[in-house]
């Protein structure tokens, strides 16, 4: 194992950092287009934004059809529109929306006070395969996060899984217990998609709780750090 490892970083330090920027740049453009139903993005404005979910596919040339369903951008209706993608290297692979999106950069434009909703339409690849890509906005700092969807599924359909999910995991008032790092946890007040968390046995208003906004999959819930 030491072995394989060890031949591992040679292989990787025998190539130079435009090669390796390349080979990220390729990456990402090939497992971006790769997936045949597009993506479930979860899709995370700022650091104190609650997660939206979008679909999003990408073909080969450079075009990509974002579709959304929610009470911010959309009015709670489903809203699809095309545009243009590209993978560019910046400090390190960046993935870009460059021509205008009624959907996807809805939560970048300014408005009438010059922020809007503190957007991004511009993020930084941190990790691609063909399981999911973690993004990260080049401006604001919040982590998406997109996972391949399934075939044969409508958007209607998605968006309704969603909605049950959601109804399900937080219309209850009800408080998650979890393990991390050999510690324990709880997830309060859950309703306004960003959560309360505490350590175990305390109370949503100590003055240890801190906030985390999440995104409801149709699986679970999708916290974004």
């Amino acid at each position: 194992l030491l072995g394989a490892s060890t031949r591992d970083e040679e292989s990787l330090s025998d190539k130079s950092a435009a090669e390796r920027a390349q080979a990220a740049l390729d990456n990402a453009n090939t497992v971006l287009a790769a997936a045949e139903n597009g993506w479930e993005m979860l899709y995370f404005a700022n650091t104190a934004s609650k997660g939206y979910n979008l679909i999003v596919e990408f073909d080969e040339n450079g075009r990509v059809t974002a579709t959304a369903k929610n009470s911010t951008t959309t009015g709670d209706k489903i809203m699809t529109d095309v545009s243009t993608w590209a993978v560019k290297l910046d400090y390190g692979p960046i993935l870009t929306f460059d021509t205008y999106n009624n959907v996807l950069h809805a939560w970048a434009d300014p408005r009438g006070d010059g922020d809007g909703l503190l957007g991004d339409y511009e993020f930084l690849i941190l990790h691609a395969d063909a399981n999911y890509i973690k993004l990260k906005g080049k401006k604001h700092s919040a982590y998406c996060y997109l996972y391949p969807l399934e075939a044969g599924k409508s958007a209607a359909d998605y968006y309704a899984e969603v909605e049950a999910a959601e109804k399900k995991l937080c219309s209850n008032g009800n408080i998650f217990h979890f393990s991390a790092q050999d510690k324990e946890y709880l997830l309060h007040d859950g309703n306004t998609g960003i959560f309360t968390l505490t350590n175990l046995g305390e109370t949503s208003d100590s003055e240890e709780a801190g906030s985390y906004p999440f995104a409801i999959r149709r699986s679970g819930i999708q916290l974004c750090y």
